[in-house]
């Protein structure tokens, strides 16, 4: 009965997944992001353009979407399939920019962005493919994939997204 009982124990110590850190890492250099913003831009051929938005705590984001501060930032511009958010699936580098519904346009983040500042640099991500799973408002998001240096880019989140109406221009909050 002893062993029984402790191998029970250790099944349960077992460290769970969800355990993963809300960060994006570029090779060795992991940044902690805090926050998911999905900034809707509108229709497009194929479905609706999402910008979806790993940002560090250090960035701050005001009521209509637009970011102050500095930090460090990862952006992905998907086509998505429903006009209130990023439904759950897998999104493919599709570089004709004319993908269907669960393409990934185009990536790019930035380490050490600052606001107004002409001096942040954008590095772009050359290939991968982003994960999502959405359970109303709550997301996870898991990317892998190359930047166009070469080097290895990953990225996870779990929590809430807030989504940002873009489409005309000036941005609302849409209800969330």
């Amino acid at each position: 009965m002893g062993i029984l009982v402790a191998g029970i124990s250790f099944v349960g110590c077992k460290k769970d997944s969800e355990d993963k850190p809300n960060q994006f890492q570029v090779a060795d250099n992991a940044y902690p992001v805090d926050s998911l913003e999905l900034e809707f831009d509108g229709s497009v051929t194929n479905g609706y353009g999402f910008y979806l938005d790993l940002i560090s705590p250090e960035i701050t984001v005001d009521e209509y979407g637009y970011w102050g501060n500095k930090g460090n930032v990862i952006c992905f511009e998907l086509i998505s399939s429903d006009m209130t958010g990023i439904p759950s699936g897998e999104y493919v580098f599709d570089e004709t920019g004319n993908g269907p519904a669960f393409s990934l346009l185009s990536a790019d983040y930035c380490v050490n962005w600052i606001y107004n500042s002409p001096g942040s640099v954008w590095t772009s991500l050359a290939s991968g493919t982003i994960s999502v799973s959405r359970n109303g408002n709550k997301y996870e998001i898991s990317f892998t994939g190359t930047d166009e240096d070469g080097k290895k880019v990953t990225a996870y989140y779990n929590g809430v997204g807030t989504v940002y109406d873009f489409s005309q221009g000036k941005s609302t909050r849409a209800n969330n």
